[in-house]
């Protein structure tokens, strides 16, 4: 198996957060992942229309 390793920052930073987000269970995946993203869009466009 072959490792590619990464330089840029943000890249490492996205890596790391992935693997912790796997560790606590944060990571959706199918429907799970498209109602917790709708969720997300609610929660924003509710906050949103309350700032206006």
């Amino acid at each position: 198996m072959k490792f590619i390793t990464a330089e840029d920052p943000d890249v490492v930073s996205q890596i790391e957060d992935s693997r912790e987000d796997r560790k606590v269970g944060r990571t959706y995946s199918g429907e799970a992942g498209l109602e917790f993203l709708r969720q997300q869009i609610r929660e924003f466009e509710l906050e949103r229309e309350s700032n206006l």
